[in-house]
């Protein structure tokens, strides 16, 4: 769902993110004297928007896309997306990995003479010392669960070993990786965000200053300033290895979302997130109707059923919650129109989304009826535990009204975040509200990380089925994209239409705001902006 050919999204995890750049409708072009009499025009994309959360870009610590943001400027991985079609491409590789007959072993090729900011050059050893780095336990990753299938990997994290046995280096550019039992969507998670490559020189000389005040990658953009209480700011790389790129700098300015707003029509600022609730305003202005740019996400928002919890522990109940909920009510009186209603778990444009799923369907009748069969005449009590950070917390009010009608009253309690993770990671929220982005381009990635064996745990609903998690294992392993996708309307079907263990609401769609001058950025439906063929032409 595209308006204009503008922004970038590449994979997260926020119906309103915080991203935000530069841009009003006349805002003249930077300029820089340089020598006698000779102007030089300076091209400056300026995002808008709070900085809040971006306390050190080292992706391997953070979850935050507000850091993605900006360190997919900076940093690059093996593999990538293409931004219009979301095919996996290679970037810093020569081509797509060859992988071995048995499917455990990845054989690459890293581009010669690809240069780090610093003006060292790639090699294998850094790629070695990256992946090493993401195992290391004193590194403290937050992403390790995303290639924890690289053999030796579990070891490094438990401590029982220094170095990556599936890592083998067969000279400068040519390494080989194993994993240790087929995954089809291998191939995606070198193409993940977070699996950037770093400089083993330059990130172990910059020591805990790694993230601050030294962030070395070879990407488009380097770091020039890092001040996220006030900016950040990135100039280009003029020795990029794809061509120097027509922005000389980024700037990314902390504001709260309503300035931001005011930045933006006074001309001051290029780019701005969008709250859907105030999308319509700026539709109905012919001064900025055309500067709004939308495009609808890779993600879900959903409930996730707490199956060991009473009294959702009876699948009765949980069709009942299902049935209690009015998605297209949600998605267009409260949403105003600016959101997807789900129907399914996993997300349209995700391989293994089912187009042919039944409606979630919407009947409060049949759900009193469900939970008086269930033991429950008098309908039930349901508490939905949030982090007081969420954005969330208007969606599950909305809900708690249409509950009403199904005899469901649901209590919201609000808890600090760290409580929260805690108390979900133990598996106790009773009725946990799941905000999830593809980090890769496959269902796996909902299914598996969500709702698998212990993972399941983790997301508090307790789903420890064998059948489930012996499909996830099967697709896992099937190459052929078409026999995976029916695994996968299986899956979809179980969880959704029979065992009920999670209750999609809607798929969110982003909202933007992009100056008259800025042109030929890409707008994807990941996460995360990008502007690496941006141009500002006015």
């Amino acid at each position: 769902m595209k308006l204009k050919k503008v922004l970038a999204l590449v994979l997260v995890f926020v119906l309103a993110m915080s991203l935000v750049a530069c841009g009003g409708k006349d805002k003249p072009t930077n300029t820089s004297k340089e020598g006698e009499g000779k102007v030089d025009e300076k091209k400056v994309l300026t995002f808008g928007g709070p900085l809040d959360g971006v306390g050190n870009l080292d992706i391997h610590l953070t979850t935050i896309n507000e850091i993605f943001q900006i360190t997919t400027h900076i940093q690059e991985g093996l593999l990538g997306l293409d931004t219009e079609t979301l095919e996996i491409k290679p970037v810093l590789l020569t081509k797509i990995p060859e992988v071995s007959e048995d499917g455990l072993t990845y054989s690459c090729e890293l581009k010669p003479d690809v240069k780090f900011h610093d003006g060292t050059t790639l090699t294998s050893k850094d790629v070695k010392f990256t992946f090493e780095r993401i195992f290391k336990p004193e590194t403290k990753n937050v992403n390790t669960w995303l290639c924890d299938m690289i053999v030796g990997a579990k070891d490094m994290l438990e401590g029982k070993a220094t170095e990556l046995k599936g890592f083998k280096i067969i000279d400068d550019t040519h390494f080989e990786i194993t994993i240790e039992e087929p995954y089809s969507a291998f191939m995606s998670v070198l193409a993940a965000s977070q699996m950037v490559i770093y400089p083993e020189k330059a990130c172990t000389e910059a020591g805990e200053s790694w993230g601050t005040s030294s962030f070395v990658g070879t990407g488009p953009y380097k770091l020039k300033e890092f001040s996220p209480k006030n900016k950040v700011v990135l100039e280009k790389f003029d020795d990029y290895h794809d061509g120097a790129k027509k922005l000389d700098e980024i700037v990314f300015l902390n504001m709260d979302p309503n300035t931001a707003l005011l930045e933006f029509e006074n001309g001051t600022i290029d780019v701005t997130a969008l709250d859907v609730s105030l999308v319509d305003n700026y539709l109905k202005n012919d001064k900025f109707k055309d500067n709004v740019k939308e495009c609808e996400s890779l993600g879900i928002v959903t409930f996730g059923l707490n199956t060991t919890m009473k009294p959702l522990d009876d699948v009765r109940v949980r069709e009942a919650v299902n049935l209690a909920i009015d998605r297209k009510g949600l998605t267009e009186n409260y949403l105003r129109g600016k959101a997807v209603p789900a129907t399914c778990f996993v997300p349209k444009g995700i391989p293994g989304y089912d187009e042919n799923a039944p409606e979630l369907e919407y009947n409060p009748e049949k759900a009193k009826q469900l939970l008086a069969e269930a033991g429950y005449p008098n309908g039930i009590e349901l508490t939905a535990t949030i982090s007081e950070k969420s954005t969330l917390a208007p969606v599950l009010e909305v809900v708690q009204q249409q509950f009403k009608e199904s005899n469901i009253n649901l209590s919201i309690q609000k808890v600090d975040h760290a409580g929260y993770i805690d108390l979900r990671s133990r598996g106790e929220v009773q009725l946990p509200l799941i905000n999830w982005y593809a980090d890769i381009i496959d269902a796996d990635n909902f299914f598996y990380s969500i709702l698998y064996g212990d993972n399941s745990k983790f997301f508090s609903t307790n789903y420890f089925n064998k059948e489930f998690d012996a499909m996830c294992d099967e697709a896992r392993k099937t190459v052929d994209p078409d026999e995976k996708a029916e695994i996968y309307k299986k899956i979809e079907h179980k969880i959704t239409h029979e065992d009920f263990v999670v209750a999609p609401l809607y798929n969110p769609v982003f909202y933007y705001l992009v100056s008259d001058r800025v042109e030929n950025a890409v707008m994807m439906q990941t996460s995360l902006f990008r502007f690496t063929d941006a141009d500002i032409v006015k």
